[in-house]
């Protein structure tokens, strides 16, 4: 009896490997972007795309980013360490019940769109450069361009 135990208990993890499903390496797209968290602020997470995207609005705006790795890293924590800072600042002012008026922030992010417009000839080239900056969509960057103004709005009450 002892003897069948043993050889069942020997055979058993081969039995049970024959039944884990083995997905291949390539069944997940290589370029298949992947974000983590760099920070937590509260129970807000900060993430890795929060920074790239900051750093690429900037990159928009005539920022030169560094060309060696030092200087990417360097900026890379100055902006993670701006973002911690702004989302205590937001979450202190939910806490406190501060708000923000949609009316003024809409009208603020719909003039940032106007003033950024008129500096392409056409909407495809706009479009273009919205995408390249890492922006998105017109839509997407607006929805962006409010989300910033309601924090900056919440940061400064």
């Amino acid at each position: 009896m002892i003897k069948q135990f043993l050889v069942a208990a020997v055979f058993a993890p081969v039995a049970l490997g024959g039944q884990i499903p083995v997905t291949p390496a390539r069944a997940v797209p290589p370029s298949l972007p992947i974000d983590r968290v760099v920070a937590i602020v509260g129970d807000q997470p900060v993430l890795w795309s929060d920074v790239l995207t900051s750093i690429n609005q900037r990159r928009a705006q005539g920022l030169q980013l560094p060309t060696d790795s030092a200087g990417q890293t360097a900026l890379a924590r100055t902006v993670l360490g701006e973002l911690v800072d702004e989302e205590i600042l937001v979450q202190k002012a939910k806490e406190m019940k501060l708000e923000v008026t949609d009316a003024d922030i809409t009208a603020g992010a719909d003039r940032q769109i106007k003033q950024v417009r008129s500096q392409f000839s056409s909407d495809d080239e706009y479009r273009a450069e919205l995408k390249k900056a890492g922006l998105g969509s017109p839509d997407e960057y607006r929805k962006s361009l409010i989300e910033q103004y309601r924090r900056q709005n919440l940061q400064q009450k």
